[in-house]
């Protein structure tokens, strides 16, 4: 009798091949992530965008720097890149 317990039991385990049984918290966790991923994805496809679009403005001014209200805009050249910062004036802290 002892052994067929022994047997039962090692049935309910699961074989190293088997998917793990549904963990809820793991199963969550891993769907936000996916979804922070998408969402990251989309981001920065806009981002691309609307780099390609400032430059593409700034060529057609004829700039590949500027400053005004505290923002700062320099174009990269070898990139083909904006790169956008806010800068602080002193107008601005007081």
């Amino acid at each position: 009798m002892a052994r067929a317990a022994t047997v039962k039991k090692a049935a309910n385990q699961n074989l190293p091949t088997m998917q793990d049984m549904g963990i809820p918290e793991i199963q969550e966790a891993g769907a936000k992530l996916l979804h922070a991923k998408d969402q990251l994805k989309d981001v920065q496809a806009i981002e691309k965008h609307l780099n390609e679009k400032l430059v593409e403005v700034m060529k057609a001014n004829g700039k590949d720097y500027y400053l005004h209200d505290g923002l700062e805009i320099e174009l990269i050249e070898a990139k083909t890149k904006a790169k956008v910062k806010h800068k602080e004036t002193a107008a601005a802290i007081d």
